[in-house]
C-alpha cells in the first residue's frame, strides 16, 4: 500500500491507523476543523449567500441563548465559522455523495471513503485552500491489515484479554436495565466501559453508542432473548504487531 504524501499537504497532519471499518464500509477518513459544519448537512441546494444567512442566524440564536452565560457558545465557536470553507465542503459532499460519507461533530467534519486516492484528490484540489485545517488522516497500515478489516476484525496493539467486540444497535431498547444487570453478572467475562454502564442504567428506553468486549460470542444468544435483535455486530479482536 503506497503512502500518499499527506504530509506535503500539511506537515502537521496526524496519520492514524484504522482499527475497525467505519460504518462497516470505509477504510479511510480525513478530518477537518470546520465550525458550523451542521449547516452543510441540509438536503437543500446552498450557495455562499445562503450559508452566510445560516451563520448569521446561528450567531443571533447563540447571543440570545447566552443571555446570562451558557456553555453552548464555546462549543458553537461561531466566531471561527468560515462560510467559504463550509461551501467548499458542501460542494464536496454533494459531488461525491455516492462514494464518501460525511460526519459532523462540531467543530470537526470527517469525510469517510473506501478509496484513499479519492480522498487525497479531494484534499489536494477541492479543499486545497483549507489544508491548514486538515487535522488527521486515518488509513490501514498495509494490505494485510486491510484484509483483516474486511473480515470484520477490530485491530489492537496489545492483548486486552478479550477476543470479541460486541456492538449494540442504537434506538429503542425496552429492557436496557436487564441487559445491564446481565452484563454485570457475567463479571470478568465481559469488559464494559463506565459510559456504557451509565447509559444502561438510565431511566428511559433508548440506547446509543453501546458496545463492550467479551470472551465468549455465545452470550449474544441470551442478550438477544432479553432484547430481540439487540446485537448488530460481533467483531473478532486481533492483536497486531507494532
Amino acid at each position: 500500500m503506497v503512502l500518499l504524501e499527506w504530509k506535503k499537504l500539511n506537515p502537521k497532519v496526524s496519520i492514524v491507523e484504522t482499527k475497525k471499518k467505519f460504518f462497516n464500509s470505509y477504510y479511510y477518513n480525513i478530518k477537518y476543523f470546520s465550525p458550523g459544519g451542521r449547516i452543510i448537512l441540509t438536503s437543500l441546494d446552498l450557495d455562499v449567500q445562503q450559508i452566510n444567512l445560516a451563520v448569521s442566524h446561528r450567531i443571533k440564536v447563540n447571543i440570545d441563548y447566552n443571555y446570562g452565560g451558557s456553555w453552548r457558545v464555546s462549543k458553537e465557536r461561531t466566531s471561527e465559522i468560515n462560510c467559504d470553507r463550509l461551501f467548499d465542503l458542501y460542494t464536496v459532499r454533494k459531488q461525491y455523495s455516492s462514494t464518501v460519507r460525511f460526519r459532523v461533530e462540531e467543530p470537526y467534519i470527517t469525510i469517510y471513503g473506501t478509496d484513499e486516492s479519492e480522498l487525497y484528490e479531494i484534499a489536494q484540489h477541492q479543499l486545497k485552500r483549507w489544508t491548514p485545517e486538515l487535522l488527521q488522516v486515518t488509513r490501514p497500515r498495509n494490505e494485510k491489515y486491510k484484509e483483516l478489516l474486511d473480515q470484520g476484525a477490530v485491530l489492537v496493539k496489545s492483548d486486552i484479554g478479550y477476543q470479541y467486540k460486541f456492538i449494540c444497535k442504537d434506538g429503542v431498547c425496552s429492557n436496557k436495565k436487564s441487559i445491564g444487570l446481565y452484563l454485570e453478572q457475567l463479571g470478568d467475562q465481559v469488559k464494559v466501559s463506565r459510559s456504557v454502564q451509565h447509559m444502561l442504567s438510565k431511566n428511559n428506553h433508548f440506547i446509543w453508542g453501546v458496545w463492550f468486549y467479551a470472551k465468549d460470542p455465545s452470550i449474544a444468544n441470551m442478550l438477544n432473548i432479553i432484547e430481540p435483535n439487540l446485537i448488530s455486530n460481533i467483531h473478532e479482536v486481533v492483536m497486531i504487531q507494532e
